[in-house]
């Protein structure tokens, strides 16, 4: 008798643990990809750096020119984040569509202000 009850609460275990996969896969979430976000960039050409880095690496750059202003008072203005503007002029349109789809907060903004669609 003991062994039953232990086999049952181990299968209810099991649902329970399991339940939220089982749930996905019945409506049919499994392999559902988001949309990616329409981008609109303002000024389209050739970037600072190549695109698939930007998407990768633009946070570290925009990090590492934060503190050399800071911290050394250089600028490099290819990596600056008004030079970024020049191009995604739109905050809106681009920094947040791209953020709220890989769902991140960026810094940035707490401090600088970008004239447009600000609101986050």
């Amino acid at each position: 008798m003991k062994k039953l009850l232990a086999i049952i609460g181990v299968l209810i275990f099991l649902v329970i643990i399991t339940s939220p996969v089982l749930l996905n896969v019945l409506r049919g979430g499994v392999g559902h990809k988001v949309p990616k976000p329409d981008m609109v960039i303002h000024k389209p050409g050739k970037c600072v750096e190549e695109t698939n880095y930007m998407r990768a690496n633009h946070m570290d750059i925009l990090k590492k020119e934060r503190e050399k202003v800071v911290r050394c008072g250089r600028r490099n203005t290819a990596h600056s984040l008004a030079n970024c503007r020049t191009c995604h002029a739109n905050r809106e349109e681009f920094c947040n569509r791209c953020h709220n789809y890989v769902g991140v907060k960026p810094e940035c903004f707490e401090c600088h202000y970008y004239s447009e669609g600000r609101g986050r």
